[in-house]
Parts: C-alpha cells; sequence; structure tokens
C-alpha cells in the first residue's frame, strides 16, 4: 500500500514511518483517521487477495474502556492461575514423554512480537510423539504461554504471536493487529480454522482488533474452553 499521507473528515493526517527496530525495519503503527466502530459495523468475510474495504483507510484499533481493560486482565490473570494449576499436572507427565523419546530441551522460548511491536520470549513446549493428538485436542502445547499471560506480555484472547521476520510480509492495514497483546487463543482458534493460511489468519487478527470487547473476549475463551473439554481440535 502506498505511504502517502491518508485525511478523512476533520482533516486528520496519519504518516507511517518507518525506524530501525527488532531485526530489521518496522513500522511506526498510525493513529486515529477512522472511527474504529464505524469501520467495523461493515466488516465483510475474508475474500482470498482481495483487501477489506476498510484497509483503504488507515483505522485505528478499537480501545477498551478502562474498566473493561481492568476485567480483561482480571480474567487473564483468573483463568491462567486456574488453568496451570489443573494442566501443569498432565503437561508435566506429557514433557516428561518427550524427554523420553528425545534427548532435546522440552521447553523453549521463541522470540514473538507483542503490542506495539515489543519483542518477547513465547514459552512453549515440545510436544511427544506418544500422546500427540490428545495434547492438541486440549491444548497442552499452549500451557507454557500461560506464563506470558501472567507477566502481562500477552492476554488470554488476542492475535496470533508471530516471530519478529514476519512482520517484513505484512501490509500496513495489516499491521494493526499489533494493537493489541497476542493471545493464547483467537478469532482464528475460535472459527475452527486450524491449517487456514497466513493471509487469513492476519485478517481475523485484525477484525479482531476492530471489534474486540468483553463480551467478544468472554465467547472467544468460552468457545475455545468448550472445543478443548469435548476433546475436538479447533478447526
Amino acid at each position: 500500500m502506498s505511504s502517502t499521507p491518508n485525511t478523512h473528515g476533520s482533516g486528520a493526517v496519519a504518516t507511517p514511518t518507518r525506524v530501525k527496530g527488532i531485526a530489521e525495519t518496522v513500522v511506526v503503527l498510525p493513529r486515529r483517521i477512522v472511527c474504529a466502530d464505524e469501520a467495523a459495523a461493515s466488516l465483510p468475510s475474508y475474500v482470498p487477495g482481495v483487501i477489506p474495504p476498510w484497509a483503504e483507510e488507515t483505522v485505528a484499533p478499537k480501545c477498551l474502556s478502562h474498566t473493561a481493560s481492568a476485567l480483561v486482565r482480571a480474567l487473564d490473570i483468573v483463568f491462567a492461575l486456574v488453568l496451570l494449576v489443573l494442566l501443569t499436572p498432565l503437561t508435566l507427565l506429557f514433557a516428561l514423554f518427550a524427554r523420553i523419546e528425545s534427548p532435546e530441551p522440552v521447553f523453549f522460548g521463541s522470540m514473538r512480537l507483542g503490542k506495539d511491536l515489543r519483542p518477547f520470549r513465547l514459552h512453549s513446549m515440545r510436544t511427544p510423539r506418544f500422546g500427540s493428538r490428545l495434547v492438541a485436542r486440549l491444548g497442552l502445547e499452549r500451557v507454557p504461554s500461560l506464563i506470558n499471560v501472567l507477566s502481562g506480555e500477552m492476554s488470554l484472547v488476542g492475535p496470533t504471536a508471530e516471530p519478529p521476520e514476519s512482520f517484513g510480509t505484512h501490509e500496513l492495514w495489516q499491521c494493526v493487529k499489533w494493537h493489541a497483546k497476542p493471545g493464547v487463543t483467537g478469532y482464528a482458534q475460535a472459527r475452527r480454522a486450524e491449517g487456514m493460511a497466513l493471509e487469513e489468519t492476519v485478517y481475523w487478527d485484525v477484525r479482531y482488533v476492530f471489534e474486540r470487547s468483553l463480551r467478544l473476549y468472554i465467547r472467544i475463551l468460552a468457545q475455545d474452553l468448550e472445543s478443548a473439554l469435548t476433546s475436538r481440535v479447533s478447526r
């Protein structure tokens, strides 16, 4: 997309700028031009290779109220603690299986871009061959990332956490996804969209930022928990 300044309504201007950071050039995300609520109201479904109409203007993310933000953070902490208590024993059991299968480290960290392009180390677990389907169905490979939730680097619900090198593959409108904390789960997972193409995943990441609310947070979280409890892989 062109980096020519866009205007809207009152004549506000947002010029995307580029600065050195992470391991390559990154974009300083532009600020408010179009009301996010107005843009989200007419969001279309994903169409491969087509930029959504609302992406033709520089649109700021929908900001949660202070009360909603505080509630989301509280729910993040409470649910992360509960899930860690409930799932850690089973996770450690499968970690033992993975260790028996291979001497390589079971738990590891990989760099990801967080909110406002701040890098962080995402905690992950190597999935064992034995019981891998059960690990996937229960989402046990995501249990270590609950530590990132407790530290405030992630939320339980949010855009997909991507590595720094993926940034260069995104267009400007797609960079709006970094206005929110990445999530352990998100819109794509809630849509049972396992294996979807990166472009479509990013579309739903950006759409979540435009539509996010406390109600949507709870709905996506409930769908993900239901999927795990009924032992079905999210698609």
